[in-house]
């Protein structure tokens, strides 16, 4: 983020539904545009999201949290 130009967009930033981190936009890796993950607590940002082909303009967390349901009898699982 030091080296980010003065057009960053860092007002559009969303936090998880848990409150637990931040996503950031406007971050590169390795030359390609990334939105990192920050860590409420302690600011660390080793997670983000890649494969993007434009920079990444503006986040946001769906604000339902979801639930992996798994079927042990049929080994199946789903998503509610």
């Amino acid at each position: 983020f030091a080296i980010s130009g003065i057009s960053t967009h860092f007002l559009r930033l969303d936090w998880s539904p848990d409150g637990t981190s931040l996503t950031g936009v406007h971050s590169l890796n390795n030359g390609g545009p990334v939105a990192k993950i920050i860590q409420r607590n302690t600011w660390n940002y080793n997670n983000e999201f890649v494969g993007h082909r434009k920079a990444v303009t503006c986040t946001r967390f769906s604000p339902t949290m979801y639930e992996i349901v798994q079927n042990f009898e049929n080994g199946s699982s789903k998503i509610r």
